[in-house]
């Protein structure tokens, strides 16, 4: 691939984004989508949705403390913006089950993400008990729940308590998630788990599309048969028990129940959305105070690998890990002057800041998204942009590779790094 090309190095089933994010809005980065919200609204569900009724728990599964009653996934992507819709119902059947679901509490992104709740209910024999009608609002938190990881997601947390909950009913849950990803232009990629752990007396996953979409659907050891169409896919089954997976395997053989859908082509086709926001802020303006840094580092030493590893240590030791996900800084990585002259950025930041002194150097080098955790068996799955959750520096110093990492710290000279363990 081309110097602004990236890398894809590995891949695995990540969190709702890629990799890291960038410490503040970047300059240029776009405001909230009119989809987007700060709180959830209440509605009834839309009408491409078609909601699934609850199934018994059959007496088998009896000793658990909390019976999955219906577990009912619905997914539409239209145009730019993807809807999922999510319906549950679960049973207390012991008192120690009450804590677990004493709250509703449900999480979004506000600046991409519109949330609808459709019921929230207690379903006491033949009773129903409204939850929503109630009188009480929900309260909706900013919990940022891994400051200690230096990371702030901006994720918004809807919560409401259940009053009256008794052991031996069922609480019904149902809301939709709107989202739109305009750094994506439009692609859709999906992975769902099918059910791998757990028991779920009824379980229903469906989506559909456009008709123009070229959506790709790949399945692994479904509980039932995958009905498809070119414009859809439904799983329906009932009585669904856990996968028994294999223990200490590698983790290809550990994907579980899963079905994805993608509509990128290849590999190839997911870098071509990040390159062009890593060349724009690799970018240094004629300003720029990496300049002088630049200029130190060439009078320090001829030899093109000492070059790149003091700029390594620079980046190391100057710039401390924060990663902050709002607004589109979850896929954008921050521009490289910003990111010095604030002195703090996350994966994509850092990487960012080490190619703009490369570029300096004169080094080949690009960046190359990783998945940390889960990249064995990327040749079995579907192209997804969010299934990398880190970056990384692929740098071509006289016909040697060196891979750099920005978020490491104590890195002193290129000849001592090992080739990391991502698959």
């Amino acid at each position: 691939m081309g110097l602004r090309h990236l890398v894809l190095f590995a891949a695995s089933i990540a969190g709702p984004a890629a990799a890291g994010a960038s410490d503040k809005p970047p300059i240029g980065a776009s405001e909230k989508p009119a989809s987007a919200s700060d709180k959830p609204a209440i509605g009834a569900p839309a009408g491409w949705i078609k909601p699934q009724q609850p199934a018994a728990m059959s007496g088998a599964l009896d000793a658990a403390a909390l019976h999955l009653l219906l577990r009912d996934e619905q997914i539409s992507f239209h145009g730019d913006t993807s809807r999922t819709f999510t319906s549950t119902a679960i049973q207390v059947a012991k008192p120690e089950g009450l804590t677990a679901l004493g709250t509703f509490a449900l999480a979004w992104k506000p600046e991409t993400d519109r949330v609808t709740v459709h019921w929230l209910r207690i379903r006491r024999g033949v009773s129903i008990i409204d939850v929503l009608n109630g009188g009480q609002p929900f309260t909706v938190l900013r919990r940022e729940q891994n400051l200690e990881r230096a990371a702030i997601d901006g994720v918004l947390t809807a919560t409401m308590p259940i009053p009256g909950l008794a052991v031996g009913d069922t609480i019904e849950m149902a809301w939709t998630i709107e989202r739109t990803e305009p750094l994506l232009k439009g692609h859709h990629d999906l992975a769902l788990d099918a059910g791998t752990g757990g028991n779920i007396a009824r379980l229903g996953i469906a989506a559909q599309w456009d008709g123009d979409d070229r959506i790709v659907v790949r399945s692994h050891n479904l509980p039932a048969r995958l009905n498809s169409t070119p414009r859809s896919l439904v799983l329906a089954t009932d009585a669904v028990e856990p996968l028994v997976v294999p223990q200490g395997a590698p983790v290809r053989f550990k994907l579980g129940r899963l079905i994805e859908l993608s509509d990128f082509p290849d590999w190839a086709s997911v870098s071509t959305i990040f390159a062009p926001l890593f060349g724009t802020a690799r970018q240094l303006p004629a300003g720029s105070p990496l300049h002088a840094e630049i200029a130190r580092i060439l009078a320090a030493s001829p030899d093109p690998a000492t070059r790149a590893g003091l700029a390594l240590t620079l980046v190391e030791d100057n710039v401390r890990y924060l990663y902050i996900g709002l607004n589109d800084s979850n896929l954008r990585p921050a521009p490289a002057d910003d990111t010095w002259q604030r002195r703090f950025g996350d994966c994509k930041a850092k990487t960012a800041l080490l190619l703009a002194l490369l570029d300096g150097l004169g080094i080949a080098a690009e960046p190359a998204l990783v998945s940390t955790r889960l990249g064995d068996g990327m040749d079995q799955r579907l192209p997804n942009a969010s299934q990398f959750d880190h970056v990384i520096v692929r740098a071509a110093i006289a016909g040697q590779i060196y891979w750099l990492d920005g978020t490491r710290l104590g890195d002193r000279r290129l000849a001592d790094l090992t080739v990391p363990d991502f698959h």
